[in-house]
């Protein structure tokens, strides 16, 4: 399936609900995928990819925004060092409950 991308940036901006489920957002900043709808901060266009499918993110190796929280911790480990350290120190309340519990994993495990 090819996927406009003018479109379906307008539809992820707008959190259009008529294309829910059509399309996936993947943020290259997180390693997090949503549906366009998510209701979750608007990430910069540069840091965006679109999928077909939840599957397509899966092996492309984009967590879903609900994963494990210590999937999340191993992608924190992998982002490098500023990025990181940024999201560890920003306040947590732009993130979902699952990024704050993997930040917390990783919290726990850099004081130990």
């Amino acid at each position: 399936m090819n996927l406009d991308w003018q479109v379906c940036s307008r539809a992820r901006l707008s959190r259009d609900p008529r294309f829910d489920g059509r399309f996936f957002v993947a943020v290259s900043t997180t390693g997090i995928y949503c549906r366009p709808i998510c209701p979750a901060r608007t990430p910069h266009r540069e840091h965006v990819t679109f999928f077909p499918s939840a599957a397509a993110a899966q092996e492309a190796g984009i967590l879903h925004l609900h994963a494990d929280p210590e999937a999340v911790a191993e992608i924190l480990f992998s982002l490098g060092d500023g990025l990181a350290l940024r999201m560890l120190s920003e306040p947590e309340r732009n993130f979902t409950p699952t990024i704050r519990a993997g930040i917390a994993s990783v919290r726990a495990l850099l004081t130990d």
